[in-house]
């Protein structure tokens, strides 16, 4: 019989994977009007979803209920899966970016600079871009 700290962490870890299957079936027809290299783009589409879908549950997870403390077998558990949830949803998270502006290194360096540090020459407009 499986455990319960194990199903818990199926569920956390299997969670981001469930969203594999919905990204293909949505799939993106703006990568071939574009002519892209469709690799870094569905790639970093990916990563951002899973990484989304991670932060997320790290959340969920440092919320302190009771039946998810249960589930883990203890709040140190829990902050233990929360802790690894985070780390990973940051490098999936930074791999978007990354990753939309190395399609253009072979090509073009500049529009790769731009794309990863845009300037807008508005300090509110490039904060908001810097973040996302």
């Amino acid at each position: 019989m499986i455990s319960k700290r194990k199903l818990a962490n199926a569920i956390i870890y299997g969670l981001p994977i469930l969203a594999i299957p919905l990204w293909a079936l949505s799939y993106p027809e703006t990568t071939f009007r574009h002519n892209l290299k469709p690799w870094f783009i569905y790639t970093s589409q990916v990563a951002g979803i899973m990484g989304f879908i991670m932060y997320s549950l790290s959340l969920v997870l440092s919320t302190r209920v009771i039946w998810i403390e249960d589930l883990f077998g203890g709040l140190d558990k829990v902050y233990q899966t929360h802790h690894s949830i985070g780390k990973i949803a940051f490098f999936l998270i930074l791999y978007h970016p990354i990753a939309l502006a190395a399609r253009w290194v072979p090509q073009d360096v500049g529009k790769a600079l731009q794309y990863a540090f845009p300037t807008h020459h508005r300090l509110a407009i490039d904060l908001g871009s810097w973040a996302t």
